[in-house]
């Protein structure tokens, strides 16, 4: 059987690039739904089956599947853990982490091996039966500038939001609002999901204001907890944030209102309303 012409690195590394690559911030992005389990994305895992055909095809994207890298489980992060110890070019592509679960001692391992990550996602909703010790030895490790923070809620009542807090979930916070705060220089966004600041205003005002942060993104609702609760003056106050993205158009009105009721009038031109994301 006659072989096909091979195509030249470039050409192939450009159609295997359409194929194999997610935007990070499709791939990082919070659910709009903090009650949602499903991810809120595509993954390119149905095109994986292109690397099938011929090897040089497998070299040349194997790089290109790993740039953006989902965990959700102990046995994921085991094996990508492994991969990226024993292929370190694979490791140097990865651009964009979700971290969904399986935060065991592994987790350090793909930290010292993803020097070139720039997006980092971390869920904190964490079961009491989940371990936690990959994150203590990983955030070290880790100098993401687009952070993604995610309070997922598994409880909904007809009249209320309703949260549940485990020890574990507790711990996780802590020494992620300490990376936050001090560890993380070259952090300059933070997104942050449904509900993030309603639940954990009083934990991250320190972490924001005194981080590297030049731009924070929250829904309206988290919005109106950081002004009501001063958390949006001490983040204005350090003087290196200058934009403020706020996902809930129609909540500009009554925002903007409450920000000149506040006292914060001057830093107005720092606030960007746009419409929620969708899934």
């Amino acid at each position: 059987m006659k072989q096909p012409p091979k195509l030249p690195e470039e050409i192939l590394h450009e159609i295997l690039s359409c194929a194999l690559l997610v935007s990070p911030q499709d791939f990082l992005r919070c659910r709009p739904d903090p009650f949602e389990r499903r991810t809120p994305r595509e993954t390119p895992d149905r095109n994986s089956q292109l690397l099938l055909v011929p090897k040089n095809w497998l070299r040349a994207g194997t790089p290109l599947l790993y740039a953006s890298v989902e965990l959700s489980q102990t046995k994921h992060t085991s094996a990508v853990a492994k991969l990226l110890r024993e292929h370190p070019d694979v490791g140097a592509a990865v651009r964009s982490l979700r971290l969904e679960g399986g935060l065991t001692k592994d987790l350090a391992h793909v930290a010292r091996h993803t020097p070139n990550l720039r997006g980092l996602f971390i869920s904190l909703w964490i079961q009491s039966s989940q371990t936690t010790t990959g994150l203590e030895h990983a955030l070290p490790l880790f100098a993401p500038t687009d952070l993604y923070v995610e309070l997922r809620i598994p409880i909904r009542t007809t009249t209320s939001i309703r949260t549940t807090t485990s020890k574990k979930a507790v711990e996780a916070r802590q020494l992620l609002f300490s990376h936050v705060a001090r560890t993380w220089v070259s952090l300059r966004t933070v997104t942050l999901g449904p509900f993030c600041a309603v639940a954990l205003s009083a934990d991250i005002r320190t972490a924001l204001a005194s981080s590297s942060m030049e731009e924070l993104r929250c829904h309206a609702r988290d919005l109106r907890a950081f002004i009501v609760r001063g958390t949006m003056e001490s983040i204005l106050e350090s003087g290196r944030v200058s934009r403020i993205t706020c996902f809930g158009a129609l909540a500009e009105g009554r925002l903007r209102d409450l920000l000149h009721k506040e006292g914060l009038s001057e830093h107005l031109h720092k606030f960007t309303f746009v419409p929620d994301p969708q899934t």
